[in-house]
């Protein structure tokens, strides 16, 4: 044991815990002898991670533990040099202080003058856009202040010259590195001079003068990160009034251990007398008497004992060999001082360690020892697996899998007990909170967890309500990114709102065509094309619907059209003070009262407060800081941004809410009992060196530097030795995009390598299959099947029903299962035609009259198999989410289009009285009803409307014909439409009538109901015409399917006993470039024949019959016919055109070749298109990949009894005489 002060001592061990007990045993005989045990004692931790690591492990010890502070390294320092000091010491300058110092620097135009600092400026203003300035601003401030504080911390003696007046690199021959070395020792100089906002450690330990503390009280420092030589400087320093305490975590007890000499003399001079090399930047090897040392020095430490070395020890070791150099350094400057130095190698005080048991022993005890490979002569224990994954879910879905396994296989196994450690937390976040909540739903005891390492600006609702709030006032009110923002629980409770009341106001925006902008969007000379699309001019048409009865409807009551229009009304409000320059005193109460007004933590999210006064406090420290400096909105949005995504968050807390999530990080050697490390692939782990030009210290090299590569594989060392009992590793090997293979990290090839090279252990590499219900396959192949298990229910149906599909369940097994798990055999069953048993059956309520629309028959008849697809839950059309919609429209939507044409041409024709407008012709007509529909927001501007087409209809003679049939009253227009039946119309209807009654179908009556349009009788008031409109170009296989909805049409109105049809009825196609009549004749067919038809479709439409009988077959089962053999006559019909599947004794090979052509056309229907709409679409891909064509077992008779009808009355063909 060490003196009571004047001295240092550093306990080293490969295992925390016994660096644990050793702390616990200091403090103990501290308190054991300090005078005042009220006096918090401060254990210094390198992160937060560590501190709650002792606390939990400390209170394990004791029972209880109290009166224990854990600052951080600097910070902890900083309050030790402070209590040397009698009098009041300045405050500890943080990173945030000089961030903000700098960034008042450079939006300070007063310094852009300055040529030394050009290198600088020359960056920020490469280009002129407001924007970008701000991220660069802010980014160089950033980037400055980690800096100066890494040069205080590794490069004393370069803050000694710029301090002094000169250049570090005052000798260099890189011109450009001492222009940009000169900037930035302009920039540190000013920052530190005459501030007011604190000092850094370095600048407090220049100013202070230390005398011996009134009490002394030991300096515990806990694994702490790699000492810098300031930190060496100041600890020595202190050692003159504390004991200190240094537990350091060291991976290789060989590094001290020989068995010809002493185990600590043996250690210490193997450390020494390892050599340093120096090089240029040139790479050249320098001798002392070369060069300056301010030059550019590059130092490495020689390996050792190559020859003898651990090979991972080795690859990955450097960092530690390092910082034991530099602990050896601090021992000789110790003795120099005069100052007492003791190690403690608590490994050599330890039990003997056994031989190997399992495979993470023997790699473990391979390089604790510093011997190549393992040296037991027995079997292993597979407690290291490697795991390939096709994808991150799957590879996550089998941790959470593989951790239920385990805690089945250990009863003692606690949740805390298991780490889960990502290389890239932003990719597996979300990931891991989806799958775990998802597979918790299946299991009897969900798995608790946490997750750390993340930020308010991912995890906040609050957070995320200030970044919706600041993007919606930059980007003009954009629909749907106001209602992301109005829907944040944290708007909702500052509103006193609902989701219910977001709904309606959404709905509202949409039917309104608001899309951006409050009063305009377009820069126009006419003032009401320019608040076209905004929430000013929709918001003053809600309000007028108030009022005037023909104004735009809306489902909101007074009250909630007055609350949406005050909340956009004060938000452009807070957009008008915002868009002008101002100073951070005026900034802090303009943003913080637009919080308040919109942002509040809601009742259930009571951990929100935590970010919202943290907000405060940033928003308080700019008015405190920088209170003159003025700022526009988008510095004072980067600020808020950087501040909020700096903020520390997560899910849960850290070793004590389940399992632990967290990123793998350095200076985190907690010691869990299993760990898994996921995402270890080449392109993620070890990363690559990145040089930034800023940095200084990059055209040198110290000893202890810090390389993001080695330092990842140093800290990948650290998690291999801190795991307890199992190790778990794991990468994705497979491109989700391309499919292409991926290759594992370079330390998971050294660890296979490593177990290629030991016959005794072996490292088995599970390929993880893409369907997690194989892994069942998978488990009695492996000696440990952790990483194949599965518990989901789901899964094991499917690998059930393989099996056998026949199996059942068991009451037993039923006893046994969650709600959750029989709704999954419920629901499997009702996929599987009922496999699997004991399902829940609903009883089929038959009804006596089932009632049946005929535009449903309609669109069965073009298309059953996807009909019945769409009927029973499929989605087959392409959706598009119009509430998502950003921007204005710059084409007509189809409907949109077709309805004005549909109105515009009902009205020019007069087939609506009562809507008509006394206009001189159809143009004129269009562009009075799409100036409707603008002023509305529905439609597009002229420049992109595209009108113009339609109004060339009324040059065809065929449309002129119509209008003046009507004009004469030969044909007169149905006030409206005709609705038979309980079908829907959206427009006003003329007359309503009785479904109509086609008998019993399958034991249920049928009846038949539907809307017709644009009917027109004769002067003997029978129904005698029809009018179909299209908004497109003629297309013959569109206007087979417009003709079969009036066939339709005229057939049951033929069957309803009130209505009275002309002879012959005559239907007007009407398309954008054409007009064509058909007619159909009722001395052609009977009622007998369209019930007996109609009753025929019915029957298979209420089967759900989806046989692939599509009306687009015509074209496929038709063909030419010519007459050549006497011998075999063909009895055809006599259609005009073509031979269309109706014939009689049709010679074989014309029935092959029909047969042949439907199986042709059936193979391309059920074909996975690449786009759809035009546009590359996955999910229709998966969508339709699940829909599958059944084909006819007849298709000739089948779509014979379908269309036949049809096609026989457009060529004439009287049906009644064919047999």
């Amino acid at each position: 044991m060490m003196s009571e002060q004047g001295a240092i001592q550093i306990y080293y061990s490969a295992r925390v815990n016994r660096l644990v007990d050793a702390l616990n045993s200091d403090i103990k005989s501290h308190y054991g002898k300090q005078p005042n045990p009220l006096k918090p004692l401060s254990i210094i931790v390198p992160n937060g991670h560590i501190q709650k690591y002792l606390n939990r492990r400390l209170t394990e010890i004791n029972g209880i533990v109290a009166n224990l502070e854990f600052p951080f390294l600097e910070s902890g320092l900083y309050q030790a040099l402070s209590d040397t000091q009698r009098q009041k010491t300045p405050s500890l300058l943080s990173v945030q202080d000089m961030e903000l110092a700098l960034w008042g620097f450079f939006c300070n135009a007063d310094n852009q003058g300055d040529p030394v600092l050009s290198p600088l400026y020359d960056y920020l203003f490469s280009q002129q856009n407001p924007v970008l300035l701000s991220q660069k601003r802010w980014q160089l401030a950033e980037q400055l202040a980690l800096l100066f504080i890494d040069y205080e911390l590794s490069r004393p003696d370069m803050i000694a010259a710029w301090l002094a007046g000169r250049l570090f690199f005052s000798h260099s021959q890189n011109k450009r590195l001492k222009q940009i070395e000169a900037a930035q020792r302009a920039v540190y100089l000013d920052l530190f001079k005459g501030t007011n906002h604190g000092v850094t450690l370095n600048g407090l330990l220049q100013a202070l003068e230390p005398e011996q503390p009134q009490q002394s009280q030991s300096l515990f420092l806990f694994v702490p990160s790699r000492l810098s030589p300031l930190h060496r400087h100041i600890i020595l320093l202190l050692a003159q009034y504390y004991p200190v305490h240094i537990y350091h975590f060291n991976v290789c007890r060989e590094f001290w251990q020989d068995l010809e000499t002493d185990a600590e003399i043996s250690w210490r001079q193997s450390i020494q007398q390892l050599d340093l090399t120096a090089t240029d930047a040139n790479g050249h090897a320098l001798e002392n008497s070369d060069q300056s040392l301010t030059e550019e020095l590059f130092f490495d430490l020689d390996a050792g004992l190559d020859d003898y070395e651990n090979p991972l020890l080795k690859a990955w070791g450097k960092p530690g060999r390092e910082t034991l150099r530099l602990l050896s350094d601090l021992e000789n400057d110790a003795i120099h001082a005069g100052i007492g130095y003791q190690d403690d190698l608590l490994d050599e005080h330890a039990e003997t360690i056994d031989s190997p048991t399992c495979t993470l022993q023997a790699l473990q005890h391979s390089i604790l020892n510093r011997i190549p490979g393992d040296q037991s002569q027995h079997a292993l224990k597979t407690t290291v697996q490697l795991a390939a994954a096709p994808s991150i879910e799957v590879e996550v879905s089998q941790v959470y899998n593989s951790i239920l396994y385990e805690l089945k296989q250990d009863p003692s196994l606690q949740l805390t007990d298991i780490a889960v450690l990502v290389i890239d937390m932003p990719s597996y976040r979300y990931v891991i909170e989806q799958v775990f909540d998802r597979l918790n739903r299946h299991v009897m005891s969900p798995l608790r967890y946490s997750i750390s390492d993340s930020n308010a600006g991912e995890e906040s609702l609050y957070a995320r309500a200030v970044s919706q709030l600041l993007m919606i006032l930059e980007t003009d009110f954009i629909r749907d990114e106001v209602f992301a923002f109005l829907t944040n629980p944290c708007v909702m409770a500052a509103l006193g709102s609902h989701s219910g009341e977001m709904d309606a106001w959404l709905q509202t925006a949409v039917d309104l065509g608001i899309y951006r902008g409050f009063q305009h969007l377009y820069a126009s000379p006419d003032s009401e094309t320019g608040r076209l699309y905004t929430w000013q001019q929709g918001l003053q048409r809600l309000h007028r619907s108030l009022v005037q009865s023909n104004a735009d409807r809306s489902s909101l009551n007074s009250h909630e059209i007055g609350r949406l229009s005050v909340v956009m009304t004060r938000l452009n409000g807070f957009k008008s003070i915002l868009n002008q320059p101002l100073s951070g005193r005026q900034w802090q109460p303009s943003l913080q009262n637009l919080f308040d007004t919109f942002i509040a933590v809601p009742a259930d999210y009571q951990h929100e407060e935590s970010v919202a006064l943290a907000l405060s406090r940033d928003l308080q420290q700019l008015a405190d800081q920088q209170p003159d400096l003025q700022l526009g909105y988008h510095d004072m949005k980067q600020y808020l941004l950087s501040r909020l995504t700096n903020m520390d968050a997560g899910r849960g807390r850290y070793l004590s809410g389940g399992v632990v999530c967290a990123a793998l990080q350095p200076m985190r050697p907690v010691p869990f009992k299993i760990t898994y490390v996921l995402g270890l692939g080449e392109a993620k782990f070890p990363g690559q060196i990145r040089h930034n030009t800023l940095d200084l210290a990059a055209y040198s090299r110290r000893i202890g530097d810090i390389n993001q590569v080695e330092n990842n594989k140093y800290l990948f060392l650290e998690t291999l030795m801190s795991s307890q009992n199992k190790l778990f590793l794991s990468y994705i090997a497979r491109d989700e995009n391309t499919g292409d293979s991926l290759a594992p990290s370079v330390v998971v090839n050294d660890v296979i390598d490593w177990f290629d090279q030991n016959d005794n252990a072996h490292l088995p590499i599970v390929h993880l299959p893409l369907s997690l219900a194989d892994n069942f396959k998978l488990q009695t192949q492996l000696d440990n099947p952790s990483l194949v298990q599965n518990h989901s229910i789901r899964d094991y149906l499917l690998y059930r029903h393989q099996l056998n599909p026949d199996i059942t369940w068991s009451e037993e097994d039923l006893a046994t299962m969650t709600v959750e798990q029989r709704t999954e055999i419920n629901r499997f069953a009702s996929l599987n035609d009922g496999h699997f048993g004991q399902s829940i059956q609903e009883e089929a309520t038959s009804e006596s009259v089932i009632d049946l629309t005929l535009s449903a028959l309609n669109d069965y008849l073009i298309n059953p198999t996807e009909t019945i697809f769409a009927q029973q839950g499929g989605v087959l059309t392409r959706i598009e989410d119009t509430e998502l919609l950003s921007d204005e429209p710059l084409r007509i939507n189809p409907l949109d289009k077709h309805q004005i044409l549909n109105q515009a041409v009902a009205t020019d024709l007069k087939l609506n009285p009562d809507q008509a407008v006394s206009k001189p012709d159809l143009a004129s007509v269009l562009d009075h009803h799409y100036h409707l529909y603008l002023q509305q927001s529905r439609v597009p501007i002229p420049l992109f409307a595209s009108i113009e087409p339609l109004k060339q209809i009324q040059d065809i003679d065929e449309y002129q014909s119509l209008k003046s049939a009507i004009e004469s009253n030969q044909l007169l227009p149905l006030n409206g439409n005709l609705v038979i039946g309980s079908a829907y119309s959206q427009v006003t209807v003329a007359q309503q009538l009785t479904a109509v009654d086609l008998g019993e179908i399958n034991g249920q009556v049928c009846q038949l109901s539907a809307s017709m349009a644009h009917l027109m009788k004769n002067k003997q008031q029978q129904i005698a015409a029809q009018v179909v409109i299209r908004a497109g170009k003629y297309d013959k296989d569109k206007s087979y399917q417009l003709l079969l909805k009036a066939f339709l049409d005229w057939c049951v109105l033929l069957l309803h006993d009130a209505i009275s049809v002309a002879e012959n009825h005559q239907v007007w196609l009407i398309f954008q470039d054409k007009v064509i009549t058909q007619n159909f004749r009722r001395d052609l067919i009977n009622k007998k024949i369209i019930n007996n038809y109609l009753k025929h479709l019915c029957h298979h439409f209420m089967d759900a019959n989806n046989d692939y009988l599509p009306l687009e077959l015509h074209k496929v089962l038709s063909f030419k016919c010519t007459q050549k053999d006497d011998a075999q006559p063909i009895k055809v019909y006599p259609f005009k055109t073509q031979i269309y599947f109706a014939y009689q004794d049709l010679p074989g090979h014309l029935l092959d070749s029909l047969r042949y052509n439907y199986r042709q056309a059936l193979a391309s229907a059920d074909e996975v298109k690449a786009t759809f709409g035009g546009q590359k679409s996955p999910a229709y891909n998966e969508i339709k990949s699940l829909l599958h064509y059944p084909a006819s077992e007849n298709v000739l008779l089948d779509y014979q009894n379908r269309f036949m009808l049809f096609f026989a009355l457009l060529d004439g063909i009287d049906i009644r005489n064919i047999p």
